[in-house]
Parts: structure tokens; C-alpha cells; sequence
């Protein structure tokens, strides 16, 4: 008897772990985005889709660093107000591209411009207007 419940025990734990397991792949499936937007380590894969000399790359490098943790206070002072979020969003934007202009070739910074339009999320006030 005790043989039949401790079986039954472990055939149950098996189940609901690789329940857990594909639950877990299928909403990383789900969240993975598009394919241009996988397998993306930050700054860094625009460092090479860039081609920037290595003088360029750690001068880019120490400024995205610098505004990522900007956008991320931004983001933490503003959770109630989405509207001045987007609004400091777009100052810290503007601010990451006239840090850039001294580092990056006119084309580079065009490119990189047209690289972080695309990935940028659409705002959910655009989305609406759009729908009306």
C-alpha cells in the first residue's frame, strides 16, 4: 500500500513539473517578440549592426548605460502619470541622440535612429487615436 501511494506521489510531482516546464516554454514563446527583436543582448548588437570602430564602442556603450538607468528612474518616478513618462521618455531620447552626435558618423546615427524607432513600444495613446 505505502509502495502504491509513493508511486502515485511521484507519477503526480512528474506530471505537474513537466506541466510547469511547457507552461513555462509556451509563454516565452508567447513574450519572444519579432524576429528581429530576438536573440538581442542590448546596446551591444548595434555596436556590430552599427559597425563601430572600437573607440566608438565604448564611447556608445557608456552613454546607452548611462540612459538606460535614466529611463529606468523615469520609469520608477512616473508609474502613475504615463503621459509625463512618455514625455521625459522623449527628452531622455532626444538627450541619447545629441550624446551621440559626436561619436557616431552622420549615417551610423541615422541608422541607429531608424533601429530605435522600430524597436521603441507604440504608445497606447497612438494606438487609440488610430482606432477612431
Amino acid at each position: 500500500m505505502k509502495t502504491l501511494i509513493g508511486l502515485n506521489t511521484l507519477f503526480i510531482s512528474l506530471f505537474m513539473l513537466i506541466t510547469l516546464f511547457l507552461y513555462s516554454q509556451a509563454g516565452q514563446a508567447q513574450t519572444s517578440g519579432s524576429p528581429e527583436r530576438e536573440g538581442r543582448k542590448g546596446p551591444e548588437h548595434l555596436v556590430e549592426l552599427l559597425k563601430l570602430s572600437e573607440d566608438q564602442s565604448v564611447s556608445f556603450l557608456s552613454v546607452m548605460e548611462r540612459q538606460h538607468e535614466k529611463r529606468m528612474d523615469v520609469r520608477k518616478q512616473n508609474q502613475s502619470s504615463r503621459e509625463q513618462e512618455k514625455n521625459m521618455m522623449d527628452a531622455l531620447h532626444e538627450e541619447t541622440i545629441q550624446l551621440l552626435v559626436p561619436i557616431l558618423t552622420a549615417e551610423q546615427l541615422t541608422q541607429f535612429e531608424e533601429i530605435t524607432k522600430n524597436q521603441r513600444p507604440p504608445h497606447p495613446e497612438k494606438e487609440t487615436r488610430n482606432l477612431k
